[in-house]
């Protein structure tokens, strides 16, 4: 094993990245499957549970072993923000983060992500005041990219009051000194996370409900678009989670975080503090804490509804996910 620095240069702050996020992934997916099991709607009854959790669970099981963390070059960062300048400079930490998101089981990573492309958020809103402008009647028609990205919105916004959370900050605007930071640290998990798995499943169910209506264009037209399945639209809801997830200030995020442990382990008072301690070895949802992919399914296969969830046709809506994303969706 390598050990890599840091606080100098941006390559150990890119693996810091990429451990933080899987790890902060990890625990939101884990959160929203508790709150799949708690949640009336979708578990509480055994007809409720084929409709609308057995999707989600295989869905969810197929979405992590297939993609086990968020490539970088997906996440769009500002060199910049890592002290790189120069042009070439700049070449090289592009090369970089190409060499860190390349798996350790097949030296690969996929040409793209992401198997259909997000539309900007206020475009549909752009193109209905340009046509009130025009003083036509008919709004543009929304489609299920309209709805995905509305939830994407929905979605990120969430995640912004939960990584702010995960880190204890009052928010991701709000990044304070070592010493300050220290001292606000509790020996307890931030409150905040057990409203998050209520939240982020209301926001899937409202998602779910409105890629079906009768006004979008692919349910107007439906022949000429593939019918979407329950298993579609949870698997589309667990991209959009990763799609909010490349989009939250990581660069500054990495930045405090890593000055921040440098300070601390500069500091005995600071590294000795109840907080922090109980931050190192106590909570359940520490950024300075580990985790696999291989907890979040042991914790899906032993799910009491999780054997019941995969049939035969979810198994050939699996494979063929990708290809079907293009005629589901406008």
């Amino acid at each position: 094993s390598q050990i890599i620095n840091i606080t100098k240069g941006y390559e150990g702050r890119l693996h810091l990245m990429k451990w933080m996020v899987s790890n902060f992934r990890l625990l939101l997916f884990s959160n929203f499957l508790r709150g799949l099991e708690e949640s009336n709607n979708i578990s509480g009854s055994n007809e409720a549970q084929q409709m609308n959790l057995y999707p989600m669970l295989q869905a969810l099981y197929d979405h992590i072993t297939e993609n086990e963390d968020i490539p970088l070059e997906t996440f769009n960062l500002d060199p910049a923000l890592f002290g790189v300048n120069q042009a070439q400079d700049k070449n090289e930490f592009a090369n970089y983060i190409k060499k860190v998101d390349l798996t350790s089981e097949n030296n690969t990573v996929p040409t793209e992500y992401f198997p259909f492309k997000f539309i900007d958020s206020g475009q549909f809103g752009r193109a209905y005041q340009e046509l009130k402008s025009t003083k036509l009647a008919e709004p543009p028609k929304r489609n299920r990219k309209t709805v995905i990205s509305e939830s994407l919105t929905n979605v990120e916004t969430e995640l912004r009051s939960e990584l702010a959370a995960f880190l204890r900050l009052r928010s991701l605007n709000d990044l304070p000194s070592a010493e300050i930071w220290v001292k606000s640290l509790k020996e307890k998990d931030p409150a905040n996370t057990e409203a998050f798995k209520t939240r982020i499943v209301d926001i899937y169910q409202q998602a779910r409900r409105q890629l079906y209506e009768n006004s979008l264009i692919e349910v107007i037209n439906y022949e000429n678009y593939k019918s979407l399945s329950a298993y579609h639209s949870a698997r589309i809801f667990l991209y959009i989670i990763d799609r909010a997830l490349s989009k939250l200030p990581w660069e500054n995020v990495i930045n405090f975080f890593s000055n921040t442990m440098l300070d601390i382990a500069n500091d005995m008072t600071m590294s000795q503090a109840p907080g922090f301690q109980w931050l190192l070895t106590d909570s359940r949802y520490s950024p300075l804490r580990p985790i696999t992919n291989d907890l979040l399914i042991a914790n899906l296969t032993n799910f009491p509804a999780f054997k019941q969830s995969f049939d035969d046709q979810r198994q050939r809506q699996k494979s063929s996910f990708k290809s079907d994303c293009g005629k589901v969706l406008e």
